[in-house]
C-alpha cells in the first residue's frame, strides 16, 4: 500500500492538513556564501551561515469532498481555512510544518499567504498560494564574568 504525502500546519493544539495536496511544491535551502578578491589570487569565496529555508506551494480549497483529489474527507469551508491560515500568521509566532514522506518538519513563519476565489465551474473553490520562512529559535548568549573581565 503506497503512503499518501500529507502537508500538515501545527499551531499549538490546531491542527490544518491541506485537504488537497499541491501538484509540487518547492523547498529553498540557501547558504551564505561571501566573495572576496585577494591580490594577485582572485576571487575566493568564505562559507558563511546556512540561511533560513523557504517552502513555497499552491494548492485550491473544495467546497466539497471528492475522493479524486482530495487526501482526506475531513473538509473545512474554504473560508474557515483561510481565518484559521491568517489567524495564526496574525499571531507572529512559529507555525508547525511537516509534510510526511518528505522529512520536513520543522517551525515555520507565513510571510505571505495569497487566495484567489471561486475560479469559473468550482463554485466555492478557493485556490491559494503560501510561502513559508524557517523559524529559527533566537539563543543569547550570556557572556561570564570571566569573559568580561578578560576582555577589558
Amino acid at each position: 500500500m503506497k503512503v499518501k504525502m500529507q502537508f500538515w500546519l501545527r499551531y499549538g493544539s490546531e491542527n490544518l492538513q491541506l485537504p488537497v495536496n499541491p501538484s509540487s511544491f518547492e523547498v529553498a535551502s540557501p547558504y551564505g556564501i561571501e566573495v572576496i578578491e585577494v591580490d594577485n589570487l582572485g576571487e575566493i569565496t568564505i562559507p558563511k551561515n546556512r540561511g533560513l529555508q523557504e517552502f513555497r506551494f499552491e494548492s485550491f480549497l473544495p467546497e466539497k469532498y471528492d475522493p479524486t483529489y482530495c487526501v482526506h474527507n475531513r473538509i473545512i469551508p474554504p473560508n474557515d481555512f483561510i481565518e484559521i491560515i491568517e489567524g495564526w500568521r496574525d499571531e507572529e509566532k512559529p507555525v508547525r510544518f511537516t509534510v510526511t514522506t518528505a522529512n520536513i518538519n520543522t517551525l515555520v513563519l507565513i510571510p505571505e499567504f495569497t487566495y484567489r476565489p471561486s475560479p469559473p465551474g468550482s463554485p466555492g473553490e478557493i485556490q491559494f498560494s503560501i510561502s513559508l520562512k524557517e523559524y529559527r529559535v533566537p539563543v543569547i548568549k550570556k557572556l561570564t564574568s570571566t569573559a568580561v573581565s578578560s576582555k577589558k
